[in-house]
């Protein structure tokens, strides 16, 4: 059980203890961080536990990937037209629609959700990749804004 390993080391000996904590897990030791820095615990953490409200909640380090991962937002002028596309012409991937907009999940590369899109007539004026910053996933969890 460590709480707070990486705090108050210099760059290098983060990195020394970042190596024997992955090394020594490679071998089979299990460990049980509590820390507040989530940049480095996204580096060695397989599974992490959220404590809010005295309840906890666990969720893998690939769940939480795929929380975070998000999609694309695509702004267009024709939005029912738009899902109509994604869905006909993109099976794999799923489709929700906003105020204007539409929100693409998978594996989505925007020129040829663009393309489609043109070329079924709508217009698309913006598309951005949206995620959720790990952080922020935290802190939502926690029940605190920012």
């Amino acid at each position: 059980i460590l709480d707070e390993p990486m705090n108050g080391l210099d760059p290098a000996g983060i990195k020394e203890i970042r190596d024997l904590i992955l090394k020594l897990n490679a071998e089979g030791v299990t460990f049980v961080i509590s820390s507040h820095i989530l940049d480095e615990l996204e580096k060695v953490a397989t599974k992490y536990g959220i404590v809010s409200g005295g309840e906890i909640e666990e969720i893998t380090a690939e769940e939480l990937e795929e929380k975070c991962r998000g999609g694309l937002r695509v702004s267009v002028d024709d939005v029912e037209k738009a899902q109509k596309v994604i869905a006909e012409e993109f099976k794999d991937l799923s489709v929700s629609a906003g105020d204007g907009f539409i929100v693409i999940n998978g594996a989505a590369e925007s020129a040829e959700i663009g393309k489609a899109l043109f070329a079924a007539g709508v217009n698309v004026y913006e598309i951005k990749v949206e995620h959720t910053e790990f952080e922020d996933y935290f802190i939502e969890r926690l029940g605190k804004t920012i």
